[in-house]
C-alpha cells in the first residue's frame, strides 16, 4: 500500500515538474478576441499604471463639455469622463507581432455611439466620448520624425519626436460595431490596423482595448528592427468634423466651448501618461516617455556565428527533469522492496 502511495506521489511530482518546465520554456499566447484575461493568465504586467481619477478638470465640467457643437448630454458627462481616464498600458512582443493593451477606467455598452453633423452637402459622424492616441519614438528609425507645432498635437515632443502613432476613438453606430485603429506616419499617411496589418478588439467587461500589429510591416516601414522604444499616450474628447479637414473628428478645445475643434491645444488632453512627462502649461513633453522593449521575446540574440552554442536547449532541460524524477522514483521503489524483504 505504501509503495502504491509513493508511486502516486512521485507521479504527481513528475507532472508538477513537467508543467513548471513547460511554463518556463513556452511563450504566452495572446489572442485579440475581446477578452484580455489571457494577458493576466500569462503573467504580463503593465508597462505603466496611471493614477485613477486624474483627468483634466474640463473633462468633467458639464458647463464646458455640455455646450455648443461638441455638446454631450449633461447626464453623461461623468460616465464619459471615466472613459477618458487612462488606467494602465501593457506591451508584449513575439516574432510576428507587437501587442498593446490599454485599460481605461469605465467603458459602458453605449460608449461608442456617434453623432452626425453636416456642413453643406458634406456629412459625417463623430464620437462624443473619447479618442486615444499612442505616440511612438523609435531610435534608429529611417523615417523622419514628426515634432513641434506641426505634430498631431500642438506641443513639442523634443528629443522624443514621434515616428508613428496609433489613434482610435469611440466611433460606431451600433454597440459592438467598432472601427479599427488608424496607424499614422509623420507625413500624415496611414493605414488601418486590420487585415494583414493587425487586429483590434474591445473587452467591455474589463474596460480594456487590445490590438496587435505586424512586426514585419512596422520594421519594413521604419527601416529598423524594433527594440527599445519610447511611448506617450493620451486621451481627448473629439470635436465634430470640419469642412476644411473632411470628416476626421478633431479634438475638442475646452478653451473654446462650442467650437468644433481642430488640432490639439496646450491643455486639450483629458488624460495622459506618463503623468510626469508632459507640462500642460508649456505644451511640451518635458519628461521621459514610457520606455518599452519590443524586441522578440525573449530578447533577440546576435547572429548564429556571433553567439555561443546553446549548451542547454529547451528540450534538454525538459528531458533532464524527467530523468531526475524517474531516477528518484526507482530509488524509492528499490528501498521499499528491500524493506519489505526484511
Amino acid at each position: 500500500m505504501r509503495v502504491k502511495k509513493s508511486i502516486g506521489l512521485l507521479f504527481a511530482a513528475t507532472l508538477v515538474c513537467l508543467l513548471a518546465a513547460y511554463t518556463v520554456l513556452t511563450k504566452p499566447e495572446i489572442n485579440i478576441d475581446g477578452d484580455v484575461s489571457d494577458w493576466d493568465a500569462a503573467g504580463l504586467v503593465p508597462a505603466y499604471v496611471d493614477e485613477v481619477g486624474d483627468t483634466m478638470a474640463w473633462s468633467k465640467d458639464p458647463s464646458i463639455v455640455g455646450v455648443g457643437s461638441t455638446a454631450e448630454p449633461e447626464h453623461m458627462v461623468e460616465a464619459n469622463d471615466k472613459c477618458r481616464d487612462l488606467k494602465a498600458v501593457y506591451f508584449y512582443a513575439d516574432e510576428n507581432y507587437i501587442y498593446i493593451r490599454l485599460d481605461v477606467v469605465q467603458l459602458y455598452p453605449e460608449w461608442c455611439i456617434v453623432s452626425r453633423k453636416c456642413i453643406g452637402d458634406q456629412c459625417g459622424t463623430y464620437p462624443n466620448v473619447s479618442a486615444y492616441h499612442l505616440y511612438f519614438h523609435v531610435p534608429d528609425s529611417k523615417i523622419s520624425p514628426q515634432s513641434g507645432a506641426a505634430a498631431a498635437a500642438e506641443m513639442s515632443f523634443g528629443t522624443y519626436a514621434w515616428h508613428f502613432n496609433i489613434q482610435f476613438d469611440a466611433g460606431c453606430t451600433n454597440v459592438g460595431d467598432y472601427g479599427s485603429p488608424w496607424l499614422q506616419w509623420p507625413d500624415w499617411s496611414g493605414v488601418s490596423v486590420s487585415g494583414d496589418i493587425g487586429s483590434f478588439a474591445i473587452d467591455l467587461q474589463r474596460s480594456a482595448f487590445e490590438m496587435r500589429i505586424s512586426r514585419a510591416f512596422l520594421e519594413d516601414k521604419l527601416g529598423t528592427k524594433l527594440g527599445k522604444v519610447y511611448v506617450f499616450i493620451a486621451s481627448a474628447k473629439p470635436g465634430e468634423p470640419t469642412g476644411a479637414w473632411g470628416t476626421w473628428p478633431h479634438v475638442f478645445e475646452p478653451q473654446k466651448p462650442g467650437d468644433p475643434g481642430e488640432a490639439f491645444g496646450a491643455c486639450d488632453w483629458a488624460d495622459y501618461i506618463p503623468n510626469d512627462a508632459f507640462d500642460c502649461s508649456a505644451a511640451a513633453l518635458t519628461g521621459k516617455p514610457i520606455e518599452v522593449y519590443l524586441g522578440v521575446a525573449p530578447p533577440e540574440q546576435p547572429p548564429a556565428e556571433e553567439r555561443p552554442a546553446e549548451v542547454f536547449p529547451a528540450w534538454i532541460v525538459a528531458a533532464a527533469v524527467v530523468v531526475v524524477v524517474v531516477a528518484l522514483a526507482a530509488i524509492v521503489l528499490l528501498r521499499r522492496r528491500k524493506a519489505a524483504k526484511k
